[in-house]
């Protein structure tokens, strides 16, 4: 999902920039006030993935809305006093969940895992004996994927990497065909394993799509 947000985001820059440059807007002012529309469509993207993570999506939807209702001068004008410090403690109460989801990182057998971080570290692990697919996505924070005890699904697996402001890491097993590429968007994807292996034709095949948007995606040994 990640390459549809970067297509639909520099889509959407396009039209604006080139609207301003036909008179037709003025670029600067619909962005300072539509730019909460990309929170909203990063939340809902997220959906998309497998598992979905929906306390972690429907919060970064619901930040979204609160920023671009404010933007457009929705509330009503003592609202803003009383949201703001809402905001600071549900970001608090995330921040807090996050770092003890990162001292505390999840097992799961289940063959799709889905590992979301947002202003903070999130790790989970996989031992499932025919993985599947998942999705690792890090914004404003770090997120990894371990799936150095897991197996291949007969068909391989899929996973979706993902990137924003933060960095994003895949583990995976030596013995495993990876095919690890995607898109960076003034961020960098890195295949961190050191050395060659030789594999057999029939060795367990995945695939890694990643976007790196001013982040990193990496994949590593374990």
């Amino acid at each position: 999902m990640g390459w549809v947000l970067a297509g639909v985001a520099l889509i959407a820059l396009g039209v604006i920039f080139l609207l301003d440059q036909a008179g037709a807007w003025d670029a600067g002012e619909v962005i300072s006030q539509w730019w909460p529309l990309l929170i909203v469509v990063l939340g809902l993207s997220q959906l998309t993935s497998r598992p979905r993570p929906w306390a972690g999506s429907l919060i970064i939807v619901g930040v979204g809305v609160i920023l671009l209702f404010h933007q457009l001068g929705l509330f009503p004008e003592d609202a803003w006093r009383y949201v703001w410090p809402s905001l600071l403690i549900a970001a608090g109460a995330w921040i807090l969940l996050m770092y003890w989801r990162s001292r505390h990182p999840s097992v799961t057998s289940e063959e799709s895992v889905g590992v979301l971080a947002v202003f903070g570290d999130a790790k989970a692990a996989s031992n499932a004996a025919a993985f599947s697919d998942g999705s690792v996505t890090a914004i404003f924070g770090e997120a990894e994927l371990d799936l150095s005890d897991a197996g291949l699904a007969p068909g391989g697996g899929d996973i979706a990497a993902t990137a924003i402001f933060g960095d994003s890491t895949v583990f995976v097993p030596r013995g495993w065909d990876v095919k690890f590429g995607g898109l960076p968007l003034l961020g960098d994807i890195e295949d961190k394993r050191d050395g060659q292996e030789t594999l057999p034709a029939n060795a367990p095949r995945l695939r890694v799509r990643a976007v790196a948007i001013l982040g990193d995606v990496k994949l590593r040994w374990k």
